[in-house]
């Protein structure tokens, strides 16, 4: 069996297709915190997010408000993982390394959106308001392919570990794999995706002398124009999520 290379290392292509996709990050960051700096009572939190699908950061703010209602923005830079993703070993590798079998490509996204927010009490100093709201936006998937450790047994010297991009019809034997490869490969064929996403969540907000604490739960659901093939023949457009984020701020 005859297995493809992986492709020469190049510098310059890697930090262009890495420059462009997070020229976009930067751009909408930029729009974010200009909304941040402007508007009524503007108020920013920031902080770590986890979900039953990926991990990251999440940040959110007013850039209106009324007595009972408010209007926000949010956006989140997280992993994306498919729920069939299980690690597994080669177990006749003396040191095996665990991988995902059947996962082509890594992802993390990019979700700025916009948030309509109902309050059902106002937040007195040291004292917890409820609120609740959903919101809605684009969503950003950028996703690269997964490399594997495996055994090429084509070799006149006898079998040798090489590093490939994975290929379902050609690494179908878990024999010969003996893991992955690192997630510092594929970033020369990063490619940009993009969706819809919504969520509907709870919020709890600490309104102090200083700083503000923001307690955010909820679930969300991203849609995706086209297949993301993070994993061999599953569906890879739509994926749920339960969330749960922790943020802080300052007041002015």
């Amino acid at each position: 069996m005859i297995l493809n290379k992986v492709r020469s290392f190049n510098f310059f292509t890697i930090f262009t297709k890495v420059k462009k996709s997070f020229s976009i990050l930067t751009t909408l960051l930029l729009c974010i915190s200009s909304f941040a700096q402007s508007g009524d009572g503007a108020q920013f939190t920031l902080g770590p997010m986890v979900k039953t699908n990926g991990f990251g950061l999440s940040g959110s703010g007013y850039f209106h408000q009324e007595v009972k209602t408010a209007h926000g923005f949010s956006f989140q830079i997280s992993s994306l993982k498919h729920s069939r993703e299980f690690r597994i070993q080669n177990q006749l590798s003396i040191s095996p390394k665990t991988y995902f079998y059947g996962k082509l490509n890594r992802a993390f996204q990019f979700n700025p959106s916009y948030q309509f927010i109902i309050k059902e009490g106002v937040s007195g100093r040291n004292a917890a308001s409820l609120s609740y709201g959903f919101e809605i936006g684009p969503s950003f998937a950028f996703t690269r392919p997964v490399y594997l450790i495996v055994m090429d047994l084509s070799k006149d010297e006898g079998p040798t570990p090489m590093v490939e991009q994975y290929d379902p019809a050609i690494h179908s034997n878990q024999d010969e794999i003996l893991g992955d490869a690192g997630w510092t490969k594929g970033f020369n064929s990063m490619q940009l995706n993009t969706g819809i996403h919504i969520a509907t969540f709870f919020n709890l907000d600490w309104n102090q002398d200083y700083f503000r604490k923001r307690l955010n739960t909820g679930i969300s659901l991203d849609y995706y124009f086209r297949d993301l093939q993070l994993m061999h023949k599953n569906q890879n457009r739509v994926f749920g999520s339960i969330f749960i984020t922790y943020q802080l701020g300052k007041n002015r």
